[in-house]
């Protein structure tokens, strides 16, 4: 393997860039401290609690969860892996970006493509990553690096620069892209699910949004991932290629660690040039177009 990668925690020290409100805080020390309870009761309460709390709990949590009690960092981990699965979007983006800056890595590398450093950074940070097609043109890029002991995010950003594309955090990933593109993952919407509709849509919402994936896909088209999907996930998924413009993004790579099915296939299908909806069949995956005019029922 040409490529070495080690994660050290970061020190209990480290400073963190936002505080939460007084009150806040001190129910956020409060919750953390009772995670040392005795009784798994209570600690399963606290738990509960600081996911209940979300983003004013984040720079705490990083911090606890490099505590020297195993306990409380192992489940500090958890707490903030779980706000960032459920948060909003914008607390996601807060969150994965936090535990990034606490983690520090260090890492040495010889001529290796960012398909595959994505790969590697999704086994070792547990973080969900996204080659954005236009990063793939004219070939993957490839670089030499070495850092020792740095900081996951600062890393994420130092090699970006290098090879001339921006980091940008979407539905609870990080997306290599360019700045042109970036536009394209910061207008995701929280979710693409519709809360209300015929009775057939709640199952179907329920499975998008409860259904956990995790996968390494490169230089993949979106019958690839729509085929992987319906693998994987056993939700019926109908791929149509109408409509779809000869000059769209043909493959993309996309390397994720238990986010919802909803959340994968916004990720891997809308930087393609693809949308999706929902049917009495499954997910209806089209054009723009095409989804727009079965959404409108234009189309059957």
């Amino acid at each position: 393997m040409r490529c070495a990668l080690v994660l050290l925690l970061a020190a209990c020290g480290v400073a963190v860039a936002q505080e939460s409100e007084p009150d806040s805080r001190g129910r956020v020390v409060a919750l953390i401290e009772a995670l040392r309870s005795d009784d798994a009761g209570a600690r399963d309460e606290a738990s509960r609690g600081l996911i209940q709390v979300g983003a004013p709990a984040i720079p705490l949590l990083s911090q606890s969860a490099h505590d020297a009690d195993p306990e409380v960092r192992a489940r500090c981990e958890a707490i903030l892996e779980e706000i960032e699965k459920s948060g909003t979007d914008a607390l996601r983006r807060e969150a994965l970006r936090k535990r990034l800056e606490q983690t520090k890595i260090c890492l040495h590398c010889h001529n290796e493509p960012l398909t595959t450093m994505v790969v590697y950074m999704r086994e070792y940070l547990r973080a969900s990553f996204v080659v954005d097609p236009v990063a793939l043109e004219p070939k993957d890029p490839v670089v030499d690096w070495c850092a020792m002991d740095v900081p996951a995010w600062t890393w994420i950003e130092w090699y970006s620069e290098r090879i001339s594309l921006e980091p940008v955090i979407a539905r609870g990933a990080v997306v290599f892209t360019t700045a042109a593109r970036r536009r394209v993952y910061e207008r995701f919407s929280p979710t693409r699910l519709e809360e209300s509709g015929p009775a057939w849509k709640g199952p179907l919402q329920d499975s998008l949004r409860e259904t956990l994936v995790s996968a390494d896909l490169t230089n993949v088209g979106a019958s690839d991932v729509c085929a992987w999907a319906r693998k994987e996930t056993g939700v019926a998924i109908v791929h149509c290629a109408e409509g779809v413009g000869a000059d769209a993004p043909k493959a993309m790579s996309i390397c994720v660690d238990d986010i919802s099915l909803d959340d994968f296939l916004c990720l891997a299908l809308l930087p393609l040039g693809y949308d999706f909806c929902l049917t009495p069949d499954g997910v209806f995956v089209a054009s723009p177009d095409e989804v727009a005019k079965r959404r409108n029922g234009e189309a059957k």
